[in-house]
């Protein structure tokens, strides 16, 4: 019989001691949407990590992402996707709940750049012809137009065009040297992307001083008859 109480008091025991101990959770959740920093609407497709532990994910097509059973403490997370800029934002991970991170990202403007700031003729009488890349590196194809007002620019070929994504063109300019004024001639062209924005390039030619024609007339010497 004593041995029947002890028992069932040791088993009392045990039940009481495992009723006091509490299992404190350490980890949380990162839980959050992605969104265009212009218009507000969500952004499919973005690519998301996290440091420190370098797990990665990306947004579903609701713009949302979630990062699961992450230990407690501060996050720099980064986001990435063709045709936006790429940024960084800190993040709280409490444990044992579901932390909220709302981010935006900014959509990069899509406007047809130019491959350099100048484009110089210099002073040499035969090179009339230049040449200029134009670059389209953004996600969708843009229409382009050249636009010129300088009377030694003959002519931009093509004019306008079609640049599809991720492609470059080229652009040849024409120049008139007999329009030139002597000395260094500069003038702007710009690239205008259709409905965004614009590229410059500086155009540069050396004019050579023109001097007017002359007739020297000198006295008749040794006249004779004939």
């Amino acid at each position: 019989m004593k041995r029947i109480l002890l028992s069932l008091l040791m088993i009392t025991t045990l039940c009481w001691s495992c009723e006091d101990v509490v299992i404190e959770e350490t980890t949380g959740n990162l839980i959050g949407i992605v969104a265009d920093m212009t218009t507000g609407d969500p952004v499919p497709v973005v690519n998301l990590s996290l440091e420190p532990g370098g797990v990665s994910t990306v947004t579903g097509s609701d713009g949302s992402f979630s990062f699961k059973d992450l230990e407690e403490g501060s996050y720099t997370i980064s986001l990435s996707k063709k045709g936006y800029k790429s940024d960084k934002s800190t993040v709280k991970v409490k444990a044992g709940i579901d932390s909220e991170a709302n981010l935006l990202i900014e959509r990069i403007p899509a406007v047809i750049t130019v491959d350099r700031e100048v484009l110089d003729f210099g002073d040499n009488a035969s090179m009339n012809t230049l040449s200029f890349n134009i670059v389209n590196n953004n996600y969708v194809d843009l229409k382009y137009e050249i636009i010129e007002n300088c009377p030694w620019i003959l002519d931009a070929d093509p004019k306008s065009g079609d640049l599809p994504f991720g492609k470059t063109g080229t652009i040849v300019l024409t120049i008139d040297r007999d329009a030139l004024q002597a000395g260094v001639n500069e003038t702007t062209v710009v690239v205008r992307t259709a409905g965004e924005g614009s590229s410059e390039l500086l155009v540069r030619a050396t004019g050579i001083e023109k001097r007017k024609a002359s007739l020297n007339i000198q006295d008749a010497t040794d006249v004779r008859s004939s």
